[in-house]
């Protein structure tokens, strides 16, 4: 899409532990015991709505009164799930395969794609869970398996409680247990607790998934310039608050849109500017007169055809959050959330909050798009595939401008000619020769972000710091997530001798991609400078992580 990857973070309700609840309903329904099916239809539902330690009562309770073998399967699994749930990998593998053992093959629900999908999924998810180490703060604990990540433990943290805060009083909804968080060290490890295949991954851009009573993310250190994680890891915190709000009663569309409404709130203060992108795509469907059903959007956005489906899916059901609260106040979306029942039933909810049907309200919302002037401001803009790096391969430095691959994005011959030449000429020192190229390319995509960058970067090796800005100044906003645009704002504003403008770029750098070793380095000259000791003192802690060099 013009260079810019938009990752999608996606609230998905896998079938692994559906599954495995069917499964002891099969061997449980005729226990005979006095007490068994009431403690093992109580645990069920509990866990269906998340109350994981009301689960766990019961679900070892019915553990403790089994006496037959159905029962006692029934109950293993259950406990289980409940331990999963926990986020107690070693437990939850235990007891899974404890049922596994008892009964004869033919006992019901342990045929193929029942329980033994389910033993399998968790002897996978397994293999990373025994190599999480975990920080936690008052309200969230959050593991990682991989060294290098422990450098987002406290960006994470910190507007994660932020999130608990600002996201909480937007919804009314305050968790008592503390919210377990992960990051996923290795795309396979991701697969393997998510459900989604790498194709999904791949194509539709899931980076983020709460399910199963936690936050699922994707380590930024795995893609070539990061993404925008800790936006995720507020949109992800926000399904978890949705789903303990409404009682697991909010459809896909509604939890991600109530998502993407507020993945901001941790740093920003009131409703969020409309994304570029998403205003280009609006603005498209409105013209063509072509939006993606609301129908096609469940059972998850993750399932949706191609990353540009996806990307116009999240710009409607945004704006229709947004529309919400425009129009209906701060207090809509908590009211929503209290008026949907765990039946799902939104029309009812819908009328008490809006005096609307959600048919009346999504009519009203498409006559208010109408009005808001929506310009479609990026050309070409489409959906693009996510690149990984491999496990073991390590980050770029920044290139300026992105990867050789990211120029087919340019329009036209003409323009990848002149880029291509300028990167020639850059490789073999020719500096302003390079820069006379990205220039000529630029006249022809005057917004791409990736020529942009390579000329701003070429100005940057040249001393021309005001030429790298200006540069740069047509695609900040239209690109928000970009890493490499801040790193070369950062590197001007410094050289320029503009420490707090050096500053505040350089920090948007670390949302992105907390890898980059000379963001770190830079932090640390800068809040030295600025008598910022404390914070000097963190950015050498990250420095030495990301290097390599601390021992935990």
């Amino acid at each position: 899409m013009s260079g810019a990857i938009r990752m999608l973070s996606c609230s998905v309700l896998l079938l692994a532990l559906s599954i495995a609840g069917a499964a002891g309903a099969a061997v449980g329904e005729d226990a005979g015991v006095p007490g068994f099916d009431a403690l093992l239809e109580s645990g069920r539902a509990n866990l269906r709505g998340w109350r994981v330690e009301a689960a766990a009562q019961d679900a070892y309770k019915a553990l403790e009164s089994a006496s037959s073998p159905g029962e006692l399967f029934a109950a293993h699994v259950l406990v289980s799930r409940v331990e999963y749930s926990r986020g107690s990998y070693t437990k939850a593998l235990r007891h899974a395969e404890e049922a596994s053992s008892i009964g004869p093959p033919s006992l019901p629900g342990r045929g193929e794609g029942g329980f033994e999908s389910y033993l399998q999924y968790v002897r996978k998810a397994a293999v990373t869970g025994a190599k999480f180490k975990q920080e936690s703060s008052q309200h969230f604990i959050l593991r990682y398996a991989h060294p290098k990540d422990r450098v987002l433990v406290a960006y994470a943290l910190h507007a994660l409680e932020r999130s608990y805060e600002e996201i909480g009083r937007d919804l009314g909804v305050y968790p008592k247990e503390r919210v377990i968080v992960e990051f996923y060290p290795t795309l396979k490890s991701f697969v393997y607790a998510t459900g989604f295949t790498r194709e999904e991954i791949r194509t539709i851009g899931v980076v983020g998934v709460c399910n199963f009573n936690r936050i699922m993310v994707l380590s930024p250190r795995l893609l070539p310039m990061g993404y925008p994680w800790i936006d995720t890891l507020a949109h992800e915190y926000t399904h978890y608050l949705v789903f303990v709000g409404s009682g697991n009663g909010v459809p896909v569309w509604l939890h991600e849109g109530i998502a993407k409404f507020e993945e901001k709130r941790w740093r920003e203060n009131g409703p969020p500017a409309m994304d570029p992108l998403y205003e280009t795509l609006l603005a498209k469907a409105i013209k063509d007169d072509d939006f993606v059903p609301i129908g096609k959007m469940h059972p998850s956005f993750g399932k949706l055809e191609n990353a540009g489906e996806a990307q116009l899916a999240f710009a409607q059901v945004g704006s229709m959050v947004d529309f919400l609260v425009r129009r209906w106040g701060e207090g809509a979306l908590a009211g929503l959330l209290s008026a949907t029942d765990d039946k799902g039933d939104l029309d009812t909810a819908f009328r008490n909050v809006t005096s609307l049907s959600l048919s009346e309200f999504i009519t009203a919302w498409r006559g208010d798009l109408k009005q808001l002037g929506l310009r479609e401001r990026i050309p070409n803009a489409a959906g693009r595939e996510l690149e990984f790096i491999e496990d073991g391969q390590a980050q770029a430095e920044g290139s300026g401008g992105g990867s050789p691959s990211s120029l087919r994005e340019l329009t036209g011959d003409k323009a990848r000619g002149y880029a291509l030449l300028g990167d020639l000429l850059r490789a073999r020192g020719r500096l302003k020769a390079a820069a006379y190229e990205y220039e000529k390319s630029s006249e022809l995509n005057p917004a791409s972000v990736v020529i942009s960058n390579r000329l701003a970067s070429t100005k940057n090796a040249l001393g021309m710091y005001e030429e790298a800005l200006a540069a740069l100044a047509p695609i900040v906003e239209l690109y928000p997530g970009y890493f490499d645009t801040y790193l070369n704002m950062g590197q001007a504003y410094f050289k320029r001798g503009e420490l707090v403008k050096a500053k505040d770029a350089f920090e948007a750098a670390l949302s992105i991609n907390p890898f980059h070793p000379g963001v770190h380095r830079a932090l640390i000259s800068i809040y030295d400078t600025l008598g910022m000791e404390n914070k000097a003192e963190s950015q050498k802690r990250a420095l030495s992580i990301v290097l390599g060099e601390e021992n935990e």
